[in-house]
């Protein structure tokens, strides 16, 4: 239900670069929900622009933001009202969205619409402004609004199942059995993995099932691999495609969202069973990423776990440049079904706004404290 004209807050002298006329004078104002956006007076206080966050990328304050909102009169006439829900796998028509950017501690989301991708995997933005948990909207939305069609819905619907069924297997994991061929250490790491699992998507559960809690969340966006630590990005070229699982910020009626929004964020990865670091066709990076966890919170990284495999022979290469007391032993096989995989563990969190990580395994008998200067030293990476 329509409650009238958008109540404007704050005024200033500015150029949109999206305006039709760059030297109208637009308003910044906010929705009945709480969302800002950009009027223009000259044109009876339509929404030029719709601000969904502001970040810092590269130093720079961004926002993430669709614009000609006015074009799109069913978006616009929706914007104006407090009772909100819209599941989007695309941009609405006649709407432009050419800010796409969105950081959390300079990890870069880029959010890209593909309503051809399968259901499971389909990028979706979801604004939700209206009581209620959304697991329980998402049941009851009308399906004749064209903001949530059946097809996005059920998309959502899968993505909820999939935070449900990640809680059950985290759980369950430590009451089985250690598999066959996997060491102590390795199987270790998994049961500290899959706890973290397991609290990292209760915490995407209780915010799917808060009944108060209002916002915008992004599903399935990706990841710009050059915004990751530099250690990451040469890790990192052996994952494909790396996306953010979820990304969700707040948005308080109340307030007007000129400061930079504070986002909570979750990237999980697994690499298919079938991949492997001598697969064919054989990978060109040293590592290959087994599994990738990172947590965002307030848009500070929280944690990142992550277990990588690294090539035999780029070990060998590494220590017998650099080390002149190291015998190959193993490495002297010919056969590559002889070649060794060596597993890496590593964490990394936040403290203060420095990036702290550290790394575990052994490579050969050794510890891992030359890994990060194997990374550096390696010729089939990229050393940016």
């Amino acid at each position: 239900m329509l409650i009238g004209l958008i109540s404007i807050i704050l005024s200033f002298n500015g150029k949109n670069a999206n305006a039709q006329n760059d030297q109208e004078l637009l308003l910044n104002s906010t929705t009945p929900s709480g969302l800002v956006v950009q009027l223009n007076p000259k044109k009876d206080h339509r929404i030029e622009r719709l601000h969904l966050a502001q970040s810092k990328i590269n130093g720079e304050v961004q926002y993430l933001a669709f614009d000609h909102v006015f074009s799109n009169k069913a978006f616009d006439n929706l914007l104006r009202t407090n009772q909100l829900l819209a599941v989007l796998s695309e941009v609405p028509e006649g709407v432009t969205f050419e800010n796409k950017n969105f950081a959390m501690d300079n990890w870069v989301a880029q959010f890209e619409f593909d309503p051809t991708q399968a259901i499971e995997m389909r990028p979706l933005l979801i604004f939700k402004f209206m009581k209620g948990s959304l697991t329980e909207l998402v049941e009851k939305s009308a399906r004749s609004s064209w903001l949530t069609t059946g097809n996005n819905l059920q998309g959502l619907k899968v993505y909820i199942d999939r935070v449900n069924q990640k809680i059950v297997d985290a759980k369950s994991f430590p009451d089985r059995p250690r598999p066959a061929g996997l060491s102590k250490e390795e199987y270790n790491y998994l049961k500290e993995s899959y706890t973290d699992i397991e609290a990292t998507y209760k915490r995407v559960k209780n915010l799917l099932e808060d009944p108060n809690w209002m916002g915008v969340i992004a599903l399935n966006m990706k990841l710009d691999h050059q915004s990751l630590p530099s250690n990451l990005q040469r890790l990192a070229t052996s994952i494909e495609p790396l996306n953010w699982d979820i990304i969700a910020f707040g948005v308080n009626p109340s307030e007007s969202k000129q400061q930079q929004t504070k986002a909570f964020g979750v990237i999980d990865y697994e690499a298919p069973a079938s991949k492997t670091i001598y697969g064919n066709p054989a990978t060109t990076s040293p590592f290959l990423f087994r599994h990738f966890l990172v947590l965002f919170q307030n848009s500070t990284l929280g944690f990142a776990r992550f277990r990588a495999e690294l090539k035999s022979d780029e070990v060998a290469a590494y220590w017998k440049k650099n080390d002149p007391n190291f015998q190959l032993t193993k490495f002297n096989r010919k056969k590559k079904k002889d070649r060794e995989v060596y597993p890496i563990e590593g964490v990394m969190s936040s403290q203060n706004g420095l990036l702290r990580s550290s790394f575990r395994g052994l490579i050969d008998g050794r510890p891992v404290d030359g890994f990060l200067k194997i990374l550096k030293s390696s010729n089939t990476i990229n050393k940016n």
